[in-house]
């Protein structure tokens, strides 16, 4: 079974907001395994989006 985490990571990749190098970054954030300093300002501000939309669909 594909994880709610997953298929947010699936759907940013896909929409173009995150690259090839950016996707295992993304999957290791939302899952709580990185902090916003292993990544760049940008990826930080786009993940940190992600988070909040995954955190407000998935836990009110």
């Amino acid at each position: 079974m594909v994880s709610a985490a997953e298929l947010e990571v699936r759907a940013q990749a896909k929409a173009g907001r995150l690259v090839d190098g950016e996707v295992d970054a993304a999957r290791l954030y939302l899952a709580g395994d990185a902090g916003v300093d292993e990544v760049t300002s940008w990826r930080a501000e786009v993940l940190d989006a992600m988070r909040t939309s995954w955190d407000r669909t998935h836990h009110g």
